[in-house]
């Protein structure tokens, strides 16, 4: 990611046979955080991990699930909804109902804090901080490097690299099995 601009360029630093000791350092440095949860109050620790992480993979579901529903509308502007290898059925409906469930569960995850007793504000930064910090860092960086928020519909491209997604697609042949243990395995996976 930092050879890509994605990521702090020191995390590129590499030793002499190319392994980014930088990279490696630091998140083995996040690692060993986890044993916080040898301690009393590691349980604390592990409940802001736990979030963390939970909400976190929720937003990038958000994100896929936004980035497929303006692949499709590009590639319907585009007339191209029929050269998809692979369509699912009930789309893009289904996608929009997960797309409210997760963002549901996303914005619900703390819900027993609300509750008067279990009031904390530790309890409530632990579920709800990851929504601030992606905003901040997806805004940040579109306010940085002023990329627009969202690319129109009749600009997306979805033809770059398409000539040669079908000649890699008509090169691959599926295998023959040798034998009925193969035909087996072939069906299997």
């Amino acid at each position: 990611m930092a050879l890509n601009g994605q990521a702090p360029k020191w995390f590129a630093i590499t030793s002499k046979r190319g392994v980014p000791y930088v990279a490696v350092l630091f998140t083995i440095a996040i690692g060993t955080l986890a044993f916080l949860n040898v301690s009393n109050t590691g349980a604390v620790a592990f409940q802001w991990f736990s979030n963390l992480s939970t909400i976190s993979g929720f937003v990038a579901w958000i994100v896929v699930m936004i980035t497929y529903i303006r692949f499709r509308k590009a590639m319907q502007f585009h007339g191209m909804m029929d050269v998809l290898p692979f369509r699912t059925p009930l789309q893009p409906y289904a996608t929009y109902f997960i797309l409210f469930i997760v963002t549901l569960l996303t914005l619900t995850n703390g819900f027993q804090v609300f509750v008067p007793s279990n009031w904390s504000a530790s309890s409530f930064l632990a579920a709800y901080i990851t929504i601030p910090i992606f905003l901040a860092l997806y805004l940040g960086h579109k306010i940085w490097f002023r990329t627009p928020f969202a690319i129109k519909v009749e600009d997306v491209d979805v033809l770059t690299g398409k000539k040669e997604m079908d000649e890699l697609a008509a090169m691959d042949q599926p295998p023959i099995p040798r034998n009925w243990l193969e035909r087996v395995w072939f069906w299997l996976a």
